[in-house]
């Protein structure tokens, strides 16, 4: 391996090898483009090193990872996607197999080389290494989706819902504040995750709500799948001008079609993809849909996607206790979204939380 200036790399509009950090982590593949917000991520490793025997190397051995999953034919991920299907529908009742966090994903939160998101939340009803691994299971159905893998992509979906169902019902006694049950670290990383287990909870804790909670956990963990399709310098942007703001908007009708067309999935699923960002007073989108026609857990979704984005302070509301967040959720969120959730989570987990929000997070550097 050898050390690498960036300004030698700039050089380079796509990159003809690895590039590691320090830690021996990559941090770009060979034939990842080098966009300007990339430059800035790898500003930010001290220093910057590449295989200097890649020239040797056979085109098998440099292709990038991702492209070699592009490559695997389509039969041959119906055929896997069928195998595991079964194998849930046979042992529908028997928790251990649909429940296991799977061995490759284990192996990702044990491996040093791998780059990730080392963050926890410290009073988080679920242990540590299971956050860490329900946020590389998410990452893993990304790399999925970015190479078009949607059969094996929906099968991890459904494991994923599986787990955070189980974990949910064996630990929701220990849950007095919102924020034991939110993951913290990269946002783009957790918010899905963060959506599925608080809608999740709400259907569980809430007997008037009628909806199933595996459906609400799964719509949460898909809500913002359209935005794999959207130039990411613009999915997660936390202010957007108003061209982007409208190829923003694209992102809820795409994640509706793939749901619906790819998945196959009925709109239990689809129309909470599509209705999350509907509001009352007329600032979200689609304009042509009404909040009072959307689905029970659309509305779910909705004020967990913003309660996540409040305690992210991904809003224009700076957030630095937990309880503040409840204190907007009241003030403003019930002018965009039903008001009996709102009151129900914020006056029973919320309010009465004066946790700092920055001090639930430690970071669990090997």
């Amino acid at each position: 391996m050898k050390e690498l200036n960036l300004r030698e790399l700039i050089k380079y509009k796509k990159l003809p090898f690895n590039v590691y950090n320090e830690k021996g982590q990559i941090l770009m593949y060979t034939g990842d483009l080098l966009t300007p917000g990339k430059i800035l991520e790898l500003k930010e490793a001290k220093f910057l090193i590449y295989d200097e025997n890649f020239e040797k190397k056979s085109l098998k051995e440099r292709e990038n990872p991702l492209v070699i999953k592009r490559k695997q034919s389509q039969q041959k991920a119906l055929e896997y996607s069928k195998e595991i299907l079964k194998e849930l529908d046979s042992t529908e009742n028997s928790i251990p197999s649909t429940v296991e966090i799977p061995s490759s994903i284990i192996a990702r939160v044990n491996d040093y080389t791998v780059a990730r998101d080392l963050k926890i939340n410290k009073k988080s009803i679920f242990s540590s290494e299971m956050q860490l691994s329900l946020k590389e299971f998410y990452k893993d159905i990304m790399e999925e989706l970015e190479v078009r893998n949607y059969p094996i992509a929906q099968t991890k979906f459904i494991k994923l819902m599986n787990i955070i169902e189980s974990e949910l019902q064996d630990k929701i006694s220990l849950v007095n504040h919102l924020s034991q049950l939110k993951l913290f670290g990269e946002y783009q990383n957790c918010n899905s995750l963060n959506v599925a287990i608080i809608a999740g909870f709400i259907t569980l804790k809430n007997p008037k709500i009628n909806a199933d909670t595996k459906d609400a956990i799964l719509s949460g963990l898909m809500h913002d799948i359209g935005k794999t399709r959207l130039d990411q310098n613009i999915a997660y942007k936390k202010v957007l001008y108003i061209p982007q703001q409208a190829e923003y908007e694209k992102h809820v009708i795409i994640g509706y079609k793939i749901i619906k067309e790819i998945f196959k999935l009925g709109n239990a699923i689809a129309r909470p993809a599509l209705e999350h960002h509907v509001t009352f007073d007329g600032t979200g989108f689609p304009k042509e849909i009404v909040l009072d026609n959307t689905t029970e857990i659309s509305k779910i979704i909705a004020v967990a996607n913003y309660y996540d984005k409040l305690t992210f302070n991904r809003t224009p509301n700076i957030v630095e206790y937990n309880y503040e967040a409840g204190k907007i959720l009241l003030n403003l969120g019930t002018k965009k979204y039903p008001a009996d959730i709102i009151y129900d989570i914020a006056n029973k987990y919320i309010l009465n939380d004066t946790s700092k929000l920055s001090e639930l997070v430690e970071d669990k550097r090997l």
